[in-house]
């Protein structure tokens, strides 16, 4: 067997590295399987400068510098082993001449295997690691059939990576010596791809599925831009018929536009303004809107949000116009009509209930049963509304005895029934109480006279029926005050569109402090929620928190939780592609008494403004929210790329504007 042939690029990386370290050599050579005597022969060669053997033959001319060949070699090494992708260089022979760190790293190959070998070694090692090995193969017999072919394609490796692999001849002058490959691993930026994809079809999906009218406007000219709710509310055909159609004449008076506009220009938003529109037919309706003056590129505009709320007004005036008939029957009935809490204390009376007790507004709301009652019919009704609670069900036609404020005794007849909350758990009871003294009275009367008696039974029976009839009409009123599904609804939908704050909402509140908040409570709980769900555990990124002694108002504390939470998770996904390890800060202190300063550096790649990556990062939504933030807390910002990227917030100390 003749002796085995290695690479000049792999004699001279390691004749390097044992004329750096000589106690090295026996390690090398256990390291790759070969003898220390062949590694002590390259280091002669290096120190007597015999260059033939590491230039393939091309001997460097007698007048250079002694250094200068390894000056070369660790220029060479330096480079390819600088860049990402990984690199095999093969000359026409198919043999492997060149090749980096990266490529070996890439495709788990063993150094040692494909030195000095032909590329058929290296096909070989890695067609297990391939989902698709024929194909593979088929690629690399095309480009050997036509040497002047250029190709890139992608392959998929059976572990899940994407590599994109890249190959053109090697030229030198016009004949073509071998063939390049470079390999590029691009699975996070497909992944990455992918889910970008996939945001922009839910944000499409979104603006054209929504009930609310989405617009966007100049302060002083026309629409730019309407969605097809837009295009429904208002009796339109097209966008494009919306669009030609004059910004003011959507209102029911052209007036209230420019009043709009005024107040966007001093304020910067508007929050659920209610504005009276007008439609393409010339009927009008009630929308809540809600507007936001920005500025793209030099230029102002108006994004609106408009939703309908002619229905729920329409229910709001019906709910109004019930009360006013339930507080009008309450008040006029000559039985009193009361509503307690769970604990038995009254929240609502009517002026019935007063002139049967004998007590004012006032004593009535700050007295309990036992200063109108005996312990016996304290206790009596007590149990009542146990049983009322535990069973839901009303009871009707107990009578009791109470003691008015004068010290009197009276009887009265009394219907209890459940009181529920809008969640329908029990939250009191209601009931009606009639002074039935008299009746009492008349009662041991009529039994002198059996016909006294039936004349007056007759009324009783004849009054109980017209009292359970009012009984019934009240609770009618208060089930359609409780249940109406339609205003149920407009609320939850409301609520639905206030979607890129939750995270950050969620944390200021689950401080338990709607005062104000600790900034570095909330950026804590940001890092944490950003590493979990950025998938970041293949880095080693450190993050660095400093904080003054600053309490932050709520209204100060949203836009900075979402500065911070956009620039962490632009440093998280930017800052360190390429790179496995690397350290993000967040400081964030008073400057003096009257401005704070917010810091977010990191020791990434930087931040060129000519790049690509910086040209994916301004077109998105991030850095375009952090502008508009930091223009809501009426601050500036400064940013240096000389040592990564450190972005430098300051805004003043006290803020009264309302987000």
């Amino acid at each position: 067997m003749g002796r085995k042939r290695f690479t000049a690029r792999f004699k001279a990386r390691v004749a390097l590295q044992a004329l750096e370290d000589e106690g090295k050599v026996k390690e090398l050579a256990t390291e790759h399987e070969i003898s220390s005597g062949l590694i002590e022969e390259w280091v002669e060669i290096l120190r007597n400068r015999s260059e033939g053997l590491f230039m393939d033959n091309q001997s460097a001319p007698d007048e250079e510098q002694p250094d200068t060949l390894r000056d070369y070699l660790s220029l060479l090494r330096a480079t390819l082993d600088a860049t990402a992708n990984g690199v095999l260089v093969v000359d026409k022979d198919g043999k492997i001449t060149i090749y980096n760190d990266r490529f070996l790293e890439m495709w788990n190959i063993p150094e040692h295997i494909i030195s000095g070998q032909a590329d058929k070694v290296a096909v070989q090692y890695v067609l297990d690691q391939i989902e698709n090995p024929d194909e593979f193969l088929d690629k690399i017999r095309e480009l050997y059939n036509r040497p002047e072919a250029t190709s890139k394609d992608e392959i998929v490796l059976k572990d899940g990576r994407i590599i994109e692999r890249y190959s053109f001849p090697q030229r030198v002058g016009n004949k073509i010596v071998g063939r390049v490959w470079s390999f590029m691993d691009v699975t996070e930026s497909r992944a990455t791809q992918k889910k970008m994809n996939r945001f922009g079809r839910l944000l499409k999906s979104i603006n054209a599925n929504v009930e609310e009218a989405i617009l966007r406007s100049t302060p002083s000219e026309g629409l730019v831009y309407v969605n097809d709710a837009f295009v429904d509310m208002f009796g339109y055909q097209s966008k494009e018929e919306a669009l030609s159609v004059p910004p003011e004449q959507y209102y029911k008076s052209e007036a209230q536009r420019w009043d709009l506009v005024n107040k966007l220009t001093n304020k910067g938003r508007l929050v659920n303004e209610e504005v009276e529109y007008k439609r393409k037919n010339g009927s009008t309706f009630w929308g809540l809107e809600n507007c936001t003056l920005v500025e793209t590129d030099g230029k102002q505009f108006i994004d609106c949000v408009i939703l309908d709320v002619t229905k729920r007004r329409e229910v709001e005036e019906a709910l109004r116009q019930s009360e006013e008939k339930y507080r009008a029957i309450v008040e006029n009935i000559e039985d009193g009509y009361f509503e307690t809490n769970l604990e038995g204390n009254f929240t609502f009376f009517n002026e019935s209930l007063q002139r049967i007790l004998g007590y004012s507004r006032k004593e009535l709301f700050s007295l309990d049963r036992s200063y109108y009652m005996d312990k016996e019919n304290a206790r009596d009704i007590w149990k009542v509304c146990a049983g009322v609670y535990q069973t839901g069900e009303p009871v009707q036609g107990r009578d009791w005895e109470v003691i008015t404020k004068g010290g009197k005794t009276r009887s009265v007849e009394a219907s209890i029934s459940p009181k529920k909350d809008s969640n329908e758990e029990p939250s009191g009871f209601r009931g009606i109480v009639r002074d039935i003294t008299d009746r009492k009275r008349y009662e041991k009367r009529i039994k002198k006279s059996l016909n006294e008696k039936e004349i007056l039974l007759g009324e009783i029976h004849h009054r109980v029926k017209n009292n359970l009839a009012v009984i019934s009409g009240l609770l009618f009123l208060q089930a359609d005050q409780t249940l109406d599904e339609t205003a149920e609804s407009l609320l939850k939908q409301s609520r639905s569109r206030i979607h890129s704050m939750a995270v950050v909402h969620e944390m200021l509140y689950d401080s338990r402090s709607f005062a104000s908040i600790s900034p570095e409570e909330y950026v804590h709980k940001l890092i944490e929620f950003i590493t979990r769900n950025l998938d970041t555990e293949d880095k080693n990124i450190e993050t660095e928190v400093i904080t003054g002694d600053i309490q932050l108002k709520i209204q100060e504390s949203i836009p900075c939780a979402l500065i911070i939470n956009e620039l962490l998770t632009n440093a998280y996904k930017y800052a360190f592609q390429g790179r496995t390890e690397g350290k993000i800060t967040i400081r964030f202190e008073p400057v003096d008494e009257l401005h704070y300063q917010l810091v977010v550096a990191d020791n990434g790649i930087g931040f060129d403004k000519k790049s690509e990556l910086t040209k994916d990062m301004n077109d998105g939504l991030g850095l375009y929210l952090v502008n508009t933030l930091i223009k809501q807390l009426k601050g500036d910002v400064s940013i240096d790329t000389s040592n990564g990227t450190r972005f430098v917030i300051t805004f003043p100390a006290t803020q009264t504007a309302v987000f």
